[in-house]
């Protein structure tokens, strides 16, 4: 493996013990995998659809969606959310 590669959303590893975020879909693009959330923090954090945890699948994803995950800050794009879990309430 190059060293010098970028590392991708799919690379990415939390923290020892990262908490969970509660958080809001905010928009998606099925067509390119991937969606952004709007945390509990008022930040709003890309994620790829090979990051939803078992159950659902990235064409059931709603705007509005309520979900929790595992917030991480090492993409070159901001922040990203991993280890997503959807909820089935919308607002």
């Amino acid at each position: 493996m190059n060293m010098s590669s970028k590392l991708t959303v799919h690379d990415m590893v939390p923290a020892p013990k990262a908490p969970r975020m509660r958080g809001t879909v905010m928009a998606t693009l099925p067509s390119r995998g991937y969606f952004w959330i709007l945390g509990e923090d008022g930040m709003k954090y890309f994620a790829h659809g090979a990051k939803i945890r078992e159950g659902c699948r990235l064409y059931d994803i709603r705007e509005g969606q309520k979900c929790i995950f595992t917030p991480v800050d090492s993409d070159p794009r901001g922040f990203a959310a991993i280890a997503i879990d959807l909820l089935d309430s919308v607002e």
